[in-house]
């Protein structure tokens, strides 16, 4: 068993379509969550450099009430990574569908232990199901 880790999240809710401006917003938006969880996790003796973020964009196609989360990145990435999480997820391609933003979340993650390195994050595609 490994050594324990120190995590802190954040969530927001945005409700947005994704376009190329929602997307620069939801950048802003993780960036400012970002100090608040790598504080949160550095108040707890974890060294910075220690700390491990994994921002997340909550997408769902417009319309839809289930969401996935999938790692921030470059527009085409996270479609593509979408894609593919609903494919596993539902069984059937989304095409083109219009996607919205549901919610931006981001989780620093930092070893228990001075020095030890934090192990990556669980957090993505396959780590939560819904928006809860």
């Amino acid at each position: 068993m490994g050594a324990a880790e120190i995590r802190a999240a954040r969530r927001q809710a945005v409700e947005a379509p994704l376009t190329p401006r929602s997307r620069l917003q939801a950048a802003a938006d993780l960036d400012r969550l970002s100090v608040v969880v790598m504080a949160e996790v550095h108040a707890q003796g974890v060294r910075e450099e220690d700390i491990s973020l994994a921002p997340l964009l909550m997408l769902k196609i417009e319309g839809a009430d289930d969401v996935l989360p999938i790692p921030f990145g470059r527009a085409s990435d996270m479609r593509a990574a979408f894609a593919k999480a609903h494919r596993r997820r539902f069984g059937v391609d989304p095409g083109d569908a219009p996607l919205v933003i549901a919610a931006i979340s981001n989780e620093a993650v930092g070893p228990a232990e001075p020095g030890a390195q934090a192990l990556p994050s669980t957090a993505g595609p396959a780590a939560s199901d819904g928006d809860g």
